[in-house]
């Protein structure tokens, strides 16, 4: 009877075996970002010895507040071939949460991409109050007529600006005042939006909705 061996596959004996046997075969592909199996490798083993020298140590755990990015897919490699967990955090959570997710998990280390452009635009300012666009995309995403939304703010002349809601619809059997009322009946008032458009979301190569075009289009409302 043939005699078999096995080994667990764990994240470094995968990317261990891809980097030699697929070593010059596109591994990422991360909008104008191309790496290889050997480049990839390579940048991770020199991501685990930068968080070495950072003190990160067996059992210990790295925060990731990343895009869907080729730095995240480094991460799931990195963070356990240094014997640390990795806690992957959502972006599109508001900032409470996201703080709260890292201060309860107890990582030592939080790594931020340098794709998450500056979080304030994502807090809309209205007659003094602070909304975070995230939390009211939450509520509408989670009504079953839409597909997805982006809030950002849309000037003002009172209140300074005002949350406006682009949103791509599953099907057509909702309107801006159904919405309206399903908002709030889930957020304080001053959160609901209050100018709906239904669209398709403007997006990156990568998925990433552009808000910078949206921020544009509201300020033409």
């Amino acid at each position: 009877m043939a005699e078999f061996t096995f080994a667990p596959l764990t994240p470094s004996s995968f990317l261990d075996r891809s980097a030699a046997v697929f070593a010059d075969r596109v591994a990422i592909v991360d909008g104008e970002h191309t790496l290889t199996y050997r480049e990839m490798s390579d940048r991770c083993r020199r991501l685990t010895g930068a968080l070495a020298a950072m003190g990160v140590g067996h059992e210990d755990r790295v925060a990731a507040l990343c895009t869907n990015s080729h730095v995240m897919l480094e991460l799931h490699h990195a963070v356990p071939m240094r014997g640390a967990a990795l806690v992957s955090v959502n972006i599109r959570l508001s900032p409470p949460e996201m703080a709260e997710i890292i201060r309860h998990s107890g990582a030592s280390l939080l790594v931020v991409t340098h794709e998450i452009r500056d979080r304030s635009k994502d807090i809309i300012i209205s007659g003094g109050e602070n909304i975070a666009s995230v939390e009211v995309e939450q509520v509408l995403d989670s009504h079953p007529s839409v597909v997805e939304s982006a809030v950002v703010g849309m000037p003002h002349e009172r209140w300074g600006e005002v949350p406006v809601a682009f949103v791509t619809l599953r099907k057509d059997d909702i309107d801006a005042d159904a919405l309206t009322e399903y908002a709030r009946e889930r957020l304080a008032r001053y959160k609901v939006p209050k100018r709906f458009e239904f669209c398709e979301l403007p997006k990156t190569s990568t998925g990433k909705i552009q808000k910078n075009l949206l921020r544009g289009q509201a300020h033409e409302l």
